[in-house]
């Protein structure tokens, strides 16, 4: 008898079996990748699995002509998946040129499929596991054949013109079929071609703006002291130190200008160039020279602090930013990226001259300058109050802003810049900051492509249907370029000079050439910004500018709320300035002891300036920094308040008489001297008399004589509160125990009658005694 097989079928079938598995096995596999999407880096942001990585790393020429006719790629490939990817390949596409300068950034955001001239693809990777890496060079002819009958394997330009470019990578992942997985884009201008005359434009006239601003970093609420300053954080010591962003930016001009002025007499760019500068940031930057402190907790400023490690980078720094800027042009920017529609709407003077005047006495003084009297708005636009603001306090002020957005009653001196272009330059930081609002997101792309796109875009003149007469080139004033792209965009403009596609023009003669700004952008249609009711100096005070996007700009250039009142934190700050300018006026000088009143007062001002900056997303701004700031100002106002006191000395004063003085100590525990009237509230039967306002010395204090009137014995409380000069109280009040030692009328009169008294008795016995009679009452 045989042995049965313990398997439920006989082994012929087997084959049959593994391979229908397999088959399922197979399919669902397939099924799972196809459903993963492997496109990472779609634009329309479809993609929700990444296989791959592509950076460029390098693009060569920057520019195409006849003498630049063929454009090189290098770039690394990425495995940034979970799986092995096969079959790897890249390729060259080209879209069609660009029309207006909307599409600087717009035409980087489309489909592939809109890049419809193509390269061959090039194979750079049989494959790739997670984590490596490949490196590929991609060079294409610009060029079609000159004939015009074949494209040669090129990417086909014949004519002139902004053209979008993308490197586009294929490959198959594991378990799936071949698909796109990454792209990068960036845009090429090409100034001459084969096929006609080189484009022909006349030099433009222009200006660069350079700008050097930071966020905010000292701690808020801190009156003036001669102590060391906090910061909250020390991420400025990295900023100016040799590398450092700040750093880059100095050290990409200087190098730029000294490579001029070796070059020979023609000196276009320092002709053209203009320092834009924070105050803040300066007033940062002198401090930290002396020494600083940071917080442990940048969010918490109470909390612990240690020691700062800028201080030799903040001096180096200074010094190399006071030689820039001698002898050349320079303008002061609103204090702490301030948004001067908010300040304006805020309504207090001294607000707005920490905002606007405040400015250009610290430039001139720390730098040794004499800067330029230009107003440039942090986010490029003045609505119709804060058009109204900078001409009640700088009326011969010349103003530099975006497209329309200031115009109507705007008069004098205004130079326009265009937003597009400004926002493209945003895009090449290492951190790009394009506004939070933006349909245009380039932070995907590598910063190779950023700094190609953004350079390219200094071109745009050559190629606009119908230019503006004059070209400022003004970045971000928060700009994130390193030393390659600030250098890059130098270069740029450097090599229109030279070719004269540029005409160097200073920003005083952009300004007198241009008393209002145009109404069209550089491609003949209506500006980005759109005229808006703001910009015509009518409807609500918004700053009504779009976007280069062309979406409504909510960065902070508006002083009204959704129900179109004006925001809480401009409420907040109008009532907290009118408490410090109630204090200002009580405070008076010591000329022996710093600091100042205004000294004492100002960094309180300077923080309300600070706190109306833009709002969360605009320029990096953080709303919240914000809140903290007006919080902080808030708080120190209510210590400053409660270091005023007046005290009775003992818990009971008791008068000698009905009219005595009460005697009183006074305290101030301000570093300054102020002056303070005493208020009194007392019941019926005490008067107490006015000494008139007292002057009260910096940390010290003073007694006071008051003269009281009081027409009984009774224990009478009077309470007692100093106040500033107009009545404002300061510290708290106190409660003074009164009381007589005088008796009254009553005790008077007995006091009278027993006198009367005794002086008859006695009389009475000096009478017996003379006449040698006995006193009856000496009898017993």
């Amino acid at each position: 008898m045989t042995r049965r097989s313990r398997l439920a079928y006989p082994l012929s079938a087997l084959p049959a079996m593994l391979l229908a598995l397999a088959m399922v096995l197979s399919w669902s596999a397939l099924t799972m990748v196809t459903a993963a999407a492997p496109v990472g880096a779609q634009p329309d942001g479809s993609a929700t699995t990444r296989f791959l990585d592509l950076s460029i790393d390098s693009i060569t020429p920057t520019i195409g002509s006849t003498t630049n006719n063929r454009v090189s790629v290098t770039g690394t490939v990425s495995n940034v998946g979970d799986r092995r990817v096969s079959d790897i390949s890249v390729r060259l596409q080209r879209g069609p040129s660009l029309n207006s300068t909307d599409e600087l950034r717009s035409s980087l955001l489309r489909d592939q499929a809109a890049f419809d001239t193509v390269g061959p693809f090039i194979d750079i990777s049989q494959t790739l596991m997670p984590g490596e890496s490949s490196t590929f060079t991609l060079a294409l002819p610009l060029f079609a054949d000159p004939t015009g009958v074949s494209t040669n394997g090129s990417l086909a330009i014949t004519t002139t013109g902004m053209y979008p470019l993308l490197v586009n990578v294929n490959g198959t992942p594991d378990f799936g079929g071949p698909a796109r997985l990454d792209d990068s884009r960036f845009l090429l201008p090409v100034i001459s071609t084969p096929f006609g005359a080189q484009q022909s434009v006349g030099p433009m006239p222009t200006t660069l703006l350079w700008p050097l601003a930071a966020p905010a970093a000292l701690v808020g609420g801190v009156p003036g002291t001669t102590d060391e300053v906090t910061l909250t954080n020390d991420s400025l010591a990295g900023s100016l130190a040799s590398g450092g962003r700040l750093d880059d930016l100095v050290g990409a001009l200087s190098d730029a200008l000294d490579a001029e002025s070796r070059r020979g007499a023609a000196t276009p760019l320092a002709d053209s160039v203009c320092l834009a500068i924070d105050p803040d940031l300066l007033v940062t930057v002198v401090n930290m020279t002396r020494g600083y402190r940071v917080l442990t907790e940048p969010d918490n400023p109470d909390s612990s602090t240690v020691a700062g490690v800028g201080a030799a980078s903040a001096s180096s720094w200074l010094d190399r930013l006071r030689t820039l800027a001698a002898g050349r042009c320079v303008i002061a920017l609103p204090f702490g990226q301030t948004d001067l529609n908010r300040v304006a709407a805020a309504g207090n003077p001294e607000l707005l001259a920490s905002a606007l005047r405040t400015p250009v006495d610290v430039i001139n003084s720390e730098l040794n300058v004499s800067s330029s009297d230009v107003v440039w708005p942090t986010d490029g636009s003045l609505d119709a109050a804060g058009l109204a603001a900078v001409a009640s306090e700088r009326p011969d002020a010349g103003l530099v802003v975006a497209g329309t957005d200031t115009v109507g009653t705007a008069t004098g001196r205004i130079a326009s810049y265009d937003r597009v272009l400004s926002t493209t330059l945003a895009d090449m930081g290492v951190i790009p900051l394009a506004p939070a609002d933006s349909s245009t997101d380039v932070t995907p792309e590598s910063l190779a492509a950023r700094i190609q796109s953004a350079t390219a875009a200094t071109y745009w003149h050559i190629f606009a249907a119908n230019p503006d007469p004059q070209l400022v080139i003004a970045p971000p004033q928060i700009w994130e370029a390193d030393r390659s792209g600030a250098a890059a965009v130098l270069g740029a403009v450097t090599a229109q000079f030279t070719s004269a596609r540029m005409a160097p023009r200073s920003l005083d003669d952009a300004l007198a050439a241009a008393t209002t700004p145009s109404t069209t952008g550089t491609d003949g249609s209506d500006s980005t910004d759109g005229g808006s009711a703001a910009a015509t100096g009518s409807g609500s005070p918004t700053d009504g500018g779009t976007t280069a996007d062309g979406g409504t700009a909510t960065d902070g250039g508006t002083a009204t709320d959704e129900a179109g009142g004006v925001d809480a934190d401009i409420r907040r700050v109008a009532q907290i300035g009118s408490r410090i300018t109630d204090l200002r006026a009580a405070l008076t000088s010591d000329t022996q002891v710093p600091p100042t009143p205004d000294q004492f007062v100002a960094p309180l001002w300077e923080d309300l300036v600070r706190a109306l900056a833009g709002r969360a997303g605009a320029d990096g701004t953080d709303a919240t920094e914000g809140d903290r700031r007006i919080d902080a100002v808030d708080a120190e106002l209510g210590t400053i308040v409660d270091s005023v006191s007046v005290v009775a000395p003992g818990g009971v004063f008791t008068l000698a008489s009905e009219q005595s003085p009460m005697l009183l100590v006074a305290r101030n525990d301000l570093p300054v001297p102020i002056v303070v009237a005493l208020r009194f509230e007392t019941p019926d039967g005490i008067t107490v008399g006015d000494i008139g306002l007292q002057q009260l010395p910096a940390r010290g204090s003073r007694s006071l004589q008051v003269p009281v009137q009081i027409a009984d014995s009774r224990s009478l409380q009077v309470e007692v509160a100093v106040t500033t000069p107009s009545g404002t109280p300061l510290g708290q009040a106190s409660t003074v125990t009164v009381r007589s030692s005088n008796y009254g009328t009553a005790f008077t009169v007995i006091t009278v009658l027993a006198g009367g008294v005794l002086l008859l008795l006695v009389g009475r016995r000096l009478w017996h005694r003379f006449r040698g009679t006995p006193d009856p009452a000496d009898r017993t």
